[in-house]
């Protein structure tokens, strides 16, 4: 085309042309200093994702006065420089939407933030993903015998050791993409989300169990946490049936009969509540499960004891159904409704009293108990977890390296009248310190924080058949 370049240069010729920008940027009040570190700014990220919000800065840095400000850079901070963006409405006619106009609120709305994550088309069986062959150890996240973090433990160890327990382990949402059910694919942030999990809740059943966790085409996080009536419906029936499944597999060809733990967290547990009302696993759900440990969804007192089973009484307690979600000391969580089993399908209602059961105590007293123990526990990734940016497609190479106990073990926990498990102490307020909207929500923390409490409970009924 005869085309040449009228200049080229180097950027970094144009350094001090940069450094003006920035100071004039800085004069002009369009840039301002901010002093987080990168493990507060991660907890912060961590804290809004567990209460379906997206990581946007909150810009508690513009409350600081210059004394603050000089004050921190006297004592050895280094600031790092956020654009001060409008804080308002912005809006514009969208051509390609036909000149719909639309809104976004600096901060997001929770319904822009669930659009942003939320299926543009209703569900469709053509658009449905292949089904998983549980033959296949691909489709197992973790396998006894097999290379998973859920193997990893507090000892800087790799636990590979054979047991006469299994326990099957049914993994939490870590899928947040616009289609309604995850396509299988290792090569993904949604399955780095899942070793993520493995390593902080399935890991807990590993000293005394061979773990076997399918990886399932799980429902995307706006079907289960919205109402999108029968698209939700569909796409938990899918992910369902995957559970289904590969539990079948399990108990045909792989558990030989031996006794075993049903563990599951969030959208897992809503699946393991499922497989307990199965006719076809009544039996060997009576002879061979030692606990179920269904975290982090809501189970009914209601439910259990109409299908012929019983909240834990004590720390011994086999066969019992274990159930918490944690919160900080005097949350109040709205009354919502849930997606809940229902015969053949999951319907939408309120939620009665609960079953729940103190992982300190292991029954269900009221009373405050003091943890002990190291329990809360920590993992050591290497690079950035794509478990703060939910918008992630590819795997971007982060894994989990290790898992350690937190330095501050102070935390105790009670049961609260409204049935959540409520706790305190300087190990919580930690957690909760960026939880700027008081919502004091712990659920991505059930597992973590009472990792060894589970940990040593699982042995202890593991012992018991000796």
């Amino acid at each position: 085309l005869g085309l040449d370049w009228n200049k080229t240069f180097n950027q970094s010729e144009r350094n001090s042309l940069y450094n003006l920008n920035i100071e004039k940027l800085k004069k002009d009040g369009r840039l301002y200093p901010c002093f987080e570190t990168t493990e507060e700014l991660s907890l912060k990220k961590k804290s809004l994702l567990s209460s379906g919000k997206p990581p946007i800065y909150d810009r508690s840095s513009l409350n600081l006065t210059d004394q603050d400000i000089e004050q921190k850079i006297k004592s050895g901070a280094r600031p790092y420089w956020r654009f001060k963006l409008e804080h308002g409405k912005i809006s514009w006619q969208d051509i390609k939407l036909k000149g719909k106009f639309m809104k976004k609120k600096d901060g997001s709305s929770y319904d822009e933030i669930f659009s942003s994550i939320t299926p543009q088309n209703n569900f469709e069986p053509k658009d449905i993903p292949v089904k998983p062959n549980y033959e296949d150890k691909y489709f197992w996240a973790a396998f006894p015998g097999e290379n998973s973090v859920a193997n990893l433990s507090t000892e800087n160890s790799v636990n590979t050791n054979k047991f006469d327990t299994d326990c099957f382990f049914i993994h939490p949402t870590g899928f947040f993409l616009k289609e309604w059910n995850f396509k299988i694919d290792r090569n993904t942030a949604t399955y780095q989300r899942t070793e993520l999990m493995l390593a902080t809740q399935a890991s807990a059943f590993n000293n005394c169990s061979n773990v076997y966790a399918p990886e399932y085409r799980q429902a995307t996080f706006a079907a289960i946490s919205q109402d999108h009536g029968s698209n939700s419906m569909q796409a938990l029936e899918i992910a369902y049936q995957d559970v289904k499944l590969a539990f079948e597999k399990f108990i045909n060809d792989f558990s030989n009969g031996k006794p075993f733990f049903l563990a599951a967290h969030s959208q897992g547990a809503l699946h393991a509540q499922r497989l307990l009302s199965e006719h076809c696993f009544k039996k060997f759900f009576k002879e061979k499960l030692l606990s179920a440990y269904l975290i982090g969804y809501p189970i009914e007192k209601t439910y259990l004891s109409d299908l012929g089973y019983r909240a834990s009484k004590n720390p011994e307690d086999l066969g019992s159904i274990i159930q918490f979600q944690t919160v900080g000391e005097g949350a109040i969580r709205p009354k919502l409704k849930y997606w809940m089993p229902n015969g053949n399908h999951y319907s939408l209602r309120e939620i009665g009293e609960l079953a729940t059961t103190n992982p300190i105590s292991w029954d269900d007293s009221l009373e405050w108990q003091t943890n002990n123990i190291d329990s809360l526990l920590m993992p050591k990734t290497s690079g950035i977890s794509p478990l703060f940016d939910y918008e992630a497609t590819k795997n971007n190479g982060s894994e989990v390296k290790s898992i350690t106990f937190a330095s501050d073990q102070n935390f105790s926990a009670k049961i609260s009248k409204s049935g959540f498990v409520e706790t305190k102490g300087t190990a919580i307020d930690r957690i909760l310190r960026h939880d700027f909207e008081g919502r004091k929500d712990l659920h991505i923390w059930d597992y973590q924080v009472f990792w060894n409490h589970i940990r040593k409970n699982a042995d202890l009924k593991a012992k018991t058949l000796k």
